[in-house]
Order: C-alpha cells, then sequence, then structure tokens
C-alpha cells in the first residue's frame, strides 16, 4: 500500500497552470503590457517580452553604433524615465536607418535638460532607451 504524501504528484503539478496561465499574468502588478511598463515597474518590448537595463548613461557615440549594429530605438519625452504617464514611443526600423544614412544628422543628448539614454536587453535583442530632452538633428553648419 502507497502513502500518499501532502505535497502534489508530478502529475499533478504538470496540470496546474503556468504563471502566464493564470489572471497575474494579464490583470495584476506584473501583468505583461508590450511597449510600456507594468504596475510593477518592468518594461517590455512592443512584442511583449521582458526587458531588462543593462547600462546606464550611454553616449551618443555609443547610442549610435548600437543603432548601427541594430538596436532598437525606444523614446519618452518627458524625461520621466517613462513610469509617470508618458508612453514610450518605439521607432520603426526604416525610421532609424533613414537617421542613420544622413550623415548630416546627430544625437544631441541635453544633460543639463534633463536628457540621457540607456540601453536595455532582451530575447530579441538591444534596446536604446532615449529619455527627456534627447532629439536627432542635422547639425548645423
Amino acid at each position: 500500500m502507497s502513502r500518499r504524501h501532502d505535497r502534489p504528484t508530478f502529475a499533478e503539478m504538470v496540470r496546474q497552470p503556468t504563471w502566464s496561465e493564470q489572471e497575474a499574468s494579464t490583470t495584476g502588478r506584473h501583468a505583461v503590457r508590450p511597449g510600456t511598463y507594468n504596475r510593477a515597474g518592468e518594461l517590455f518590448d512592443p512584442e511583449g517580452a521582458p526587458l531588462r537595463k543593462v547600462r546606464d548613461d550611454v553616449t551618443a557615440d555609443d547610442a549610435r553604433r548600437l543603432l548601427v549594429e541594430g538596436a532598437r530605438l525606444v523614446h519618452e519625452s518627458c524625461g520621466c524615465g517613462g513610469h509617470g504617464g508618458c508612453p514610450p514611443r518605439w521607432f520603426e526600423a526604416t525610421e532609424v536607418s533613414a537617421v542613420l544614412a544622413d550623415e548630416r544628422a546627430a544625437w544631441v543628448h541635453d544633460e543639463d535638460e534633463g536628457g540621457w539614454a540607456d540601453v536595455w536587453a532582451g530575447a530579441a535583442g538591444e534596446v536604446v532607451y532615449a529619455h527627456g530632452e534627447i532629439a536627432w538633428l542635422p547639425e548645423q553648419g
């Protein structure tokens, strides 16, 4: 006679819903929010894959190099970091390519005005996340 333990069997555990199948994954603090942050402060790419910050305060040269290498570009304009209700804008690859192809284009990164950029990474690769007063502008003169 086998003795049943209080713990579930492996077969019972396999039948349990995974986290992504539970209500918390779509309605709770940790719910996936494609292209923005959830209430727990986790950032997701537009396809819903989670991202993690890998570098702070990226220089304009480093940002350009990453974009040339295929990183995605996202920007939030108010400088809140993306948490304060300012939705991040994800640039299409064609938009980034057009700016990178323009030899006159330079990235203006005004730290005095609160602008900065950092790098995030996920399953699909790296993301340059620009915050606040950062703009792609033609060089003067």
